[in-house]
């Protein structure tokens, strides 16, 4: 969450559960949530190549450890990002876009143009069944030209880029 006013602002966290009454343990599988990173396993923040202004990364494949489901996922940006992709063994499965503007998400820069933040990104929502072994990548799309990149808090350059999916996924217990 970024504040570009210099007042300060309440903000609160709704969290919201859903899960199935009952005790039939045929259709219970055990679900977690995974960051994956188009940096692979070091830090999920990278800086922008030098000069690009449009440029993809791609993460090195990752191995699914088990049988199961990937059964949601969606994107996160920094500003400059236009979407990210996840892919499974080569074919495109969630193509997460990144949506800029709206109530809290604009403003005036300090250079007088209005300044648009990313606000939300699209998310997948439709369950897709995953063997052990099989390799996921996720290729992060980048425009600076369209979205040009958050100037730094500092106050010097521009802010880091990032490209990381939130996957829930659930795993075949029986």
């Amino acid at each position: 969450m970024v504040n570009y006013n210099s007042d300060a602002i309440q903000t609160y966290i709704t969290t919201e559960i859903e899960y199935l009454p009952g005790e039939d343990k045929t259709r219970d599988m055990d679900a977690s949530m995974s960051l994956l990173s188009v940096t692979g396993c070091t830090t999920p923040n990278f800086i922008p190549p030098t000069g690009a202004a449009r440029y993809n990364l791609t993460s090195p494949p990752t191995t699914i450890p088990m049988d199961g489901y990937i059964l949601s996922s969606i994107g996160h940006l920094h500003d400059g990002g236009v979407g990210i992709q996840l892919e499974l063994n080569g074919r495109l499965i969630c193509d997460s876009k990144a949506i800029y503007g709206g109530a809290g998400s604009e403003t005036i820069g300090a250079d007088g143009k209005k300044w648009a933040t990313i606000s939300s990104m699209t998310e997948c929502n439709d369950p897709v069944p995953v063997k052990a072994g099989d390799k996921v990548t996720t290729v992060a799309v980048y425009d600076t030209d369209l979205h040009p990149l958050r100037h730094a808090a500092h106050g010097h350059g521009d802010a880091e880029s990032m490209g990381v999916f939130f996957v829930n996924f659930a795993a075949k217990t029986h």
